[in-house]
């Protein structure tokens, strides 16, 4: 009785928009029946609209398992695929929950943006036109099919579609972007700039906006503005100057994203999952674009861009270390070296357990160094092992330099540094000592009159 009322609650809730609500009263709705399939239908819907699709994904998973017949499962499990870019699978599931129930708007919605982030434009008219049959208000959907009209060619559909749209919401920045790049394509510069004005007023910061307004200025002749506007959708967004893919991948009502609760969902994805940057990041650049969207803290949002690139380029890194071409793993070691990423120890315990080329050993234990973690002196420990039974004495010594730089020893790593050792391991002592001086001057400049 208790999980069909928590159960109840949170479909209640989600269709009023309250998605951590929803969210907490389906996961205890399944806490106490795991096998209730439309509580996880629920939390998955509620997840996906939260921004967390390999969440929804799992738990659609567990309610098309208990019951295959569910449409609306299907179709949130497609719109997890879509965020997750992986829009092939999108269609497999959006497809079984159109045949499973034609009637299925989020499902023809969805399979629409997976053919539209396919560049079939033609099918994603087609499926949000079914969409439309059944919604014909809803003016995402409006706004979607007036995009892919637009890519098309059909200037004078998708400018319908976009007035209409707007004319049954005023409060969606792309609707307003998109009609912009509408009037752009037709040589109403002007109308453009206007409505890439009312788009920044409701999402500052808007890249695509910048870009379509820059490029409406430069038609305008004001090539000083068109310069400007350009120049920031490019450092928000390299690059941004054409139309680019749909930023709705599911079908939620149209609600304006609570600035607290987008931070807090940033501050949940900075936290990552260790040992999987690549997931890690997924996640950060979904919370980061609802963050961006919702008035969050510029310093937040320049926090959580520098972390976002800095996982994308672990997981690059962390894939190339995989390959089996030497040259290619050593070219990734190398770069992965400077990041000092805490979500790289699991990955390098398992290389330095297994890879016998020094070049590679010694990289991977001075990244391990940078990361000043202690989670990595184990790590550390085992690979001194291995060094000492491959008689690799330079990997013996820049591993003990990296455990001295972990534990804060700027004395020892200094007496390393001072006796005769090979130019790797003293280099690799000059690099740790410049570390730790960087530190200090860094707390320095936070701190110049040395007050406590």
């Amino acid at each position: 009785r208790c999980c069909a009322a928590y159960a109840t609650r949170a479909s209640a809730r989600l269709k009023r928009g309250e998605l951590d609500d929803a969210t907490e009263d389906a996961r205890k709705a399944v806490e106490l029946d795991q096998l209730f399939s439309g509580a996880w239908d629920t939390l998955a819907a509620a997840t996906l609209d939260l921004g967390f699709p390999d969440d929804a994904a799992i738990a659609a998973s567990n309610a098309i398992q208990l019951d295959p017949f569910l449409a609306d499962s299907w179709a949130t499990r497609g719109g997890a695929k879509l965020d997750q870019f992986d829009p092939e699978g999108a269609v497999v599931d959006c497809t079984e929950a159109i045949r499973l129930d034609p009637s299925c708007t989020t499902a023809w919605f969805n399979r629409a943006g997976a053919k539209f982030d396919r560049n079939d434009m033609a099918g994603a008219i087609e499926d949000a036109t079914r969409a439309v049959e059944f919604q014909p208000e809803n003016a995402v959907i409006l706004t979607r099919r007036g995009r892919a009209r637009l890519i098309a060619g059909d200037l004078a559909g998708g400018r319908e579609d976009l007035d209409r749209a707007l004319n049954l919401d005023g409060g969606l920045a792309e609707a307003w972007r998109a009609r912009a790049e509408a009037k752009r394509l037709t040589k109403d510069a002007a109308g453009a700039v206007e409505d890439c004005n009312r788009a920044l007023q409701l999402r500052p910061n808007f890249a695509d906006a910048l870009a379509t307004r820059g490029q409406a200025y430069s038609a305008l002749g004001d090539h000083k503005a068109a310069l400007g506007d350009c120049k920031v959708a490019m450092k928000l967004n390299p690059p941004t100057l054409e139309l680019r893919k749909s930023d709705w991948t599911h079908l939620p009502a149209y609600t304006i994203v609570n600035a607290k609760d987008a931070d807090n969902v940033l501050d949940v994805a900075l936290q990552g999952e260790m040992g999987d940057p690549s997931n890690s990041a997924t996640k950060l650049k979904i919370a980061l674009e609802k963050a961006k969207m919702s008035g969050v803290d510029e310093a937040k949002l320049e926090e959580a861009q520098k972390q976002l690139d800095a996982w994308e380029l672990l997981a690059t890194c962390l894939e190339r270390m995989q390959s089996s071409d030497a040259n290619a793993k050593k070219e990734a070691v190398k770069a992965l070296a400077p990041l000092g990423e805490a979500m790289a120890i699991p990955h390098l315990a398992k290389l330095l357990n297994v890879e016998t080329d020094r070049f590679v050993r010694h990289r991977a234990m001075e990244a391990l160094a940078v990361s000043c973690d202690p989670e990595a002196l184990p790590v550390l420990e085992a690979a001194i092992k291995k060094s000492i039974e491959m008689e690799d004495s330079a990997g013996m010594d820049i591993g003990l330099c990296a455990q001295l730089e972990i534990k804060g020893d700027r004395a020892g790593i200094e007496k390393m540094a001072n006796e005769r050792r090979s130019s790797w391991v003293t280099h690799s002592c000059q690099a740790s000592l410049a570390r730790f001086q960087d530190k200090e001057a860094a707390k320095e400049a936070l701190n110049p009159t040395g007050d406590v």
